[in-house]
């Protein structure tokens, strides 16, 4: 089910496509403008997998942006590491730029590596979504029951767009997962970064 259009067919040429297409991981290409061009099965497998499909076939094809899969709040954090991204030299830079991020299921904990390659001439950037860590729930991990301790007195729940922890209504200090909620959000939910990952992403941000 890989997919690529010719464009992308000629920024990719010094990559074996067979291989990329086979890949374990996730990855995708896009352009300057972040529209994507490539997309390996890897990519429709993990969604398929974890209960993506078949939202993510028709909302992130071919032509789509990579910009509206971002939330809201990380979309500055990705505009400089992108940024970053596009300026390196493929002929002298021999690492790809690295992002660790949490991307958990309902039933499995998950730390990934976002691998970023700047393709010919900064032209576009090749994107591998790698699983680093990969295990199921504790059993006191899913003892938490969903709404409890988790919601306001308008039924409002607060959810951090990178990790998806839910803040405790009653302390908020502490930011916990609620698995059931990891893949369907609440219908009332309010996204914004927990503690962790605004000191992560806006390292300096918070007031003093």
């Amino acid at each position: 089910m890989a997919m690529i259009t010719d464009r992308f067919s000629a920024l990719l040429a010094d990559f074996d496509l067979t291989a990329l297409d086979r890949h374990a991981s996730s990855v995708l290409a896009v352009d300057r403008a972040l529209s994507i061009g490539y997309l390996n099965d890897g990519w429709f497998r993990f969604a398929a997998e974890n209960g993506g499909e078949p939202a993510i076939a028709e909302h992130w094809g071919l032509g789509s942006s990579l910009w509206s899969a971002i939330p809201a709040p990380l979309q500055g954090y990705f505009a400089n590491l992108f940024a970053r991204a596009f300026a390196l030299n493929p002929e002298t830079e021999l690492h790809p730029l690295l992002h660790h991020y949490e991307c958990s299921s309902p039933e499995r904990h998950r730390h990934c590596t976002l691998g970023i390659y700047s393709l010919k001439k900064g032209e576009g950037l090749l994107l591998v979504h790698s699983v680093r860590v990969e295990r199921p729930w504790s059993s006191e991990e899913r003892e938490t029951v969903p709404g409890h301790g988790y919601t306001n007195q308008s039924g409002l729940t607060l959810q951090c767009s990178n990790c998806r922890r839910v803040r405790f209504d009653q302390d908020d200090r502490q930011w916990h997962y609620v698995p059931d909620w990891i893949r369907t959000s609440p219908p009332k939910t309010s996204h914004g970064l927990c503690p962790v990952c605004l000191d992560y992403y806006y390292p300096g941000s918070r007031e003093p």
